[in-house]
């Protein structure tokens, strides 16, 4: 699906890489499933660029509100996986 995601303006283009790619893993996690590691990859440069709460919360609500796809779910699934496990979202 093609969306406007939710960016900040003065972000680099790395950080911006880094939020596009973790909001891609979302949307796979829901729609095919991906590898728990992957995931907790791209959540992790996410949180690099989004490093407090207010501000991961700020950007999963206008990604929720676009896509019905919860950062913060899949965060919360994937954390009780092993990096080997498959993080698929109902």
């Amino acid at each position: 699906m093609s969306y406007a995601y939710p960016l900040d303006s003065d972000w680099t283009k790395d950080e911006i890489i880094a939020v596009v790619e973790l909001y891609a893993a979302v949307e796979q996690a829901y729609e095919q499933g991906i590898q728990a590691k992957q995931f907790k990859d791209k959540y992790a440069a996410f949180k690099r660029v989004a490093s407090s709460i207010s501000l991961e919360k700020t950007y999963d609500r206008a990604f929720e509100k676009l896509t019905h796809y919860s950062i913060y779910a899949c965060r919360k699934k994937a954390q009780d996986l092993t990096d080997q496990d498959f993080l698929k979202m109902r």
